[in-house]
């Protein structure tokens, strides 16, 4: 979608909800929108638009992010339950004793996320059929059920934010950002020059004879 168009759709918005503009910059707000829906075509947005209003009963302008998953809806992208993506492991399973690469390759890479790798399913076909739709169903579906709605997310940025990602997470990643510095190991007495600031004069002799004082009366 383009500026001109992003500026049509907010302009909607704003005929619909006249405080959508209140203390906004619509310049930038066009700006900050068309960002967001660079990849979305205009009918698309258009329409979650309308579908957005045609639904609000609180009589709140939309946000960018109701108006992403909005688009998801309109154009019908269903999202697979835990128990159907379940469906798809457990039927490559039956398969993977001999051909695990090669069903790993068909499942959704979501689901591949989750699996882990070819072995996983491997290892999976051979597991007891009591231990099979038990522990590792429900585990994988507590997993998949967490990496789906990442996955959600990440598919409503703008392909230029995806694809700087990776790198992203690679940096994050680095092992130089989560290394915890051994600690030093501190001599029992350090050299005079090292004990900081002196004592003052003063300060040091009216506490050796309070010292004094003390050990005189005991």
């Amino acid at each position: 979608m383009t500026k001109q168009e992003t500026a049509k759709i907010l302009a909607v918005i704003t005929e619909v909800y006249p405080a959508f503009a209140k203390d906004r910059n619509l310049e930038n707000t066009v700006e900050i929108w068309a960002r967001f829906f660079e990849d979305e075509p205009y009918k698309a947005v258009e329409a979650a638009v309308m579908q957005y209003i045609a639904a609000d009963l609180k009589g709140f302008a939309p946000s960018i992010g109701q108006i992403k998953a909005a688009v998801h809806t309109v154009a019908g992208a269903e999202e697979m339950s835990e128990v159907q993506a379940w469906g798809l492991v457990a039927k490559a399973c039956r398969n993977s004793l001999y051909n695990s690469e090669s069903e790993f390759a068909k499942l959704p890479p979501v689901i591949q996320e989750v699996v882990g790798s070819p072995s996983v399913l491997k290892l999976w076909s051979m597991s007891e059929p009591e231990e099979f739709n038990t522990v590792i169903s429900s585990n994988f579906m507590r997993s998949y059920r967490v990496r789906a709605a990442h996955a959600k997310e990440r598919a409503m940025l703008p392909e230029s934010i995806q694809a700087m990602l990776p790198a992203l997470r690679e940096s994050i990643g680095h092992p130089e950002y989560f290394a915890i510095p051994a600690p030093k190991e501190e001599p029992d007495c350090l050299p005079e020059a090292e004990t900081g600031t002196p004592m003052p004069d003063f300060f040091r002799k009216a506490m050796e004879a309070a010292n004094g004082r003390r050990v005189s009366t005991g």
